[in-house]
């Protein structure tokens, strides 16, 4: 037999849980092999070894999905962020010119290698 658990967001956590727990409990008869496909998974347990991956466990992410990147860390940096910005005591009507902006320009320098640089303009109206 094979045996695949699958899930999205949430329902990825529990299935790499579920997954886990048949793996250690060994429910399964004999020679089924089990397979995860979680999609788009938060970080739902940690191991004491570092680099730890089960070989059965597949997580499929996008690079920009917050939950799948989520932990105490980034929140921590995200609330930092937001104070540095409520520190600068700015309009909601200059937030929005700021963010509608082109505060950065492209270039590149003498060697060819892309830069980017702080538009002053934008910051001096």
């Amino acid at each position: 037999y094979r045996v695949i658990v699958m899930g999205y967001s949430l329902g990825a956590g529990v299935s790499q849980l579920v997954t886990l727990a048949l793996l250690q409990r060994k429910k399964l008869p004999e020679g089924t092999k089990i397979f995860c496909l979680a999609y788009g998974a938060p970080p739902i347990f940690r191991c004491c070894e570092e680099f730890y991956s089960p070989k059965n466990i597949f997580n499929i992410v996008h690079h920009n999905d917050g939950l799948a990147t989520f932990s105490l860390n980034t929140l921590t940096k995200l609330f930092l962020q937001i104070r540095a910005i409520d520190s600068l005591q700015l309009s909601r009507r200059r937030m929005i010119s700021l963010l509608r902006a082109k505060l950065v320009i492209e270039g590149t320098d003498a060697s060819g290698a892309r830069k980017h640089v702080c538009n002053q303009e934008v910051f001096e109206k």
